[in-house]
């Protein structure tokens, strides 16, 4: 017998093992290569959006208590109206080489105010703040700064909460607060699943104080969505593929039915599914009115005789009951009517609705007063231009709870007169512009430069006095 030693032969077992794990390698190769691959198609994606400045319209973080803020040190390239590239700031200011404290020998306003303010639709030396600061530099002789802390979707709460977080530790000489349609009403307006609607109420009750009630805007932090949104927010500032779909998601969420029940089922399922079913009972109701019981008294015609002409024994009976009907009492109204909510009590010829509105805004604009000329700096209001006024586009709301743009800017001058509190109304002058000119100045909504241009020009002539004025 041979002496070599036999070579042992797998088991089974063994073998069926070894061919797995032989199986098994080229799968996690496979997987790896897919996900590899995925990667370098996303960064290209990325790379390619980023030379092309596509998707970089994503500008808010969130706030737990202001709601919304600009995203810190992102570029912004804006196509959604009109076009323009920017950069913002460590704050989210768009201005550049801007220090907390004020260069000697400089002057400086600042802007507080919504998307009209934030003027992302122009390029920053287009917009109205560079056009102030230019011809303000020029008539004074010497340097003159506009910081502009304007953010799409703001009330005027949110630009008293600005004012006091931010603004006032840039010591302007000047703030003005840049009024524009509805704001009044954000002030008390409930979030909802757009997030630049995402704000805290303020209010002043009779016999009360001002209140800013930030709950609001904590309790919709606790949202899914709102989580989800803060679980995501690197990809939010840092992708242009999450950019692109942004753009789109704030567009449904503002004009697309579905897609607000779909948010609103993601952060309140018991409200949607109420508003829903409200919904479908009240498109049902139209489709299938229910029939109306008719009184034990009434006669049912017949429809062909009906379409007879009534012979002249019963015109003369039909006249006579018409008559005898017209002269008749009126009934006194039953239980159930006389239970109907009354009407709110008018008090100087507005609803009730209208003097709250106007007490709490009122009080804003006072403490906003207060709060900068304690830190040396002067106050004021402007009404700004508005395309529903001037020049209303086909599906654009002209009216808001019964409450036009110049019904809010007399309610404006009559709050600034009581309190007195500076305030400029560019709405009124822009009036007199022939229909073209008007239209040439708004985009969709939004100013164009020759909107601008007015707006700045006309504010530089009202804020040079302030400033060469000595602060009494």
């Amino acid at each position: 017998m041979n002496s070599t030693t036999l070579e042992r032969k797998p088991s089974n077992t063994e073998f069926q093992s070894s061919q797995a794990k032989k199986q098994k390698r080229p799968l996690l190769r496979t997987l790896a290569a897919i996900f590899v691959w995925q990667l370098i198609a996303i960064l290209f994606v990325e790379f390619t959006l980023f030379c092309a400045g596509l998707g970089e319209e994503e500008i808010f973080k969130l706030d737990p208590e202001l709601g919304s803020i600009h995203m810190p040190n992102k570029r912004i390239t804006w196509r959604s109206e009109g076009y323009s590239v920017s950069w913002f700031n460590e704050v989210g200011m768009r201005e550049s080489n801007i220090t907390v404290a004020k260069p000697a020998g400089t002057l400086r306003v600042a802007l507080l105010g919504d998307s009209l303010t934030e003027a992302l639709q122009v390029p920053l030396d287009s917009s109205f703040g560079r056009v102030m600061e230019r011809k303000l530099s020029a008539a004074l002789h010497q340097p003159v700064q506009v910081l502009n802390f304007g953010v799409s979707g703001y009330s005027t709460a949110q630009e008293y909460m600005m004012l006091k977080r931010r603004v006032l530790s840039y010591k302007p000489d000047v703030v003005l607060a840049c009024y524009n349609s509805r704001d009044s009403f954000e002030n008390w307006s409930a979030p909802d699943q757009v997030i630049t609607n995402v704000r805290p109420y303020a209010l002043h009750l009779p016999g009360g104080k001002l209140t800013i009630d930030t709950s609001p805007v904590k309790n919709w932090m606790k949202t899914p969505r709102a989580k989800f949104l803060n679980q995501f927010e690197w990809l939010r500032q840092n992708s242009r593929l999450w950019g692109l779909f942004a753009v789109l998601e704030l567009d449904w969420s503002m004009h697309s039915d579905t897609y607000r029940y779909m948010l609103l089922f993601v952060t309140r399922p018991g409200k949607a599914i109420r508003e829903l079913s409200s919904r479908v009972k009240s498109d049902i109701a139209k489709i299938f009115p229910p029939k109306q019981e008719l009184p034990a008294s009434t006669t049912v015609v017949d429809t062909k005789s009906a379409q007879a002409a009534p012979s002249a024994e019963s015109a003369a009976a039909l006249k006579s009951d018409n008559k005898t009907a017209l002269n008749a009492s009126p009934k006194k109204p039953n239980a159930a009517a006389s239970t109907a909510p009354a009407p709110a009590k008018k008090q100087d010829g507005r609803p009730g609705y209208q003097q709250f509105i106007m007490r709490s805004l009122g009080s804003l604009l006072t403490e906003m007063q207060k709060e900068t000329v304690a830190t040396g700096g002067r106050f004021a209001v402007v009404a700004m231009p508005v395309r529903s006024a001037l020049c209303p586009a086909e599906g654009i709301d002209t009216a808001f709870n019964d409450f036009t743009y110049k019904d809010e800017i007399v309610m404006l001058n009559e709050i600034c007169a009581d309190k007195q509190i500076s305030i400029i109304d560019l709405e009124k002058p822009a009036e007199s512009f022939g229909p073209q000119y008007r239209k040439d100045m708004f985009y969709s909504v939004h100013l164009t430069k020759q909107g601008h241009d007015y707006v700045g020009e006309r504010l530089a002539s009202f804020v040079e006095p302030l400033l060469s004025r000595p602060q009494k």
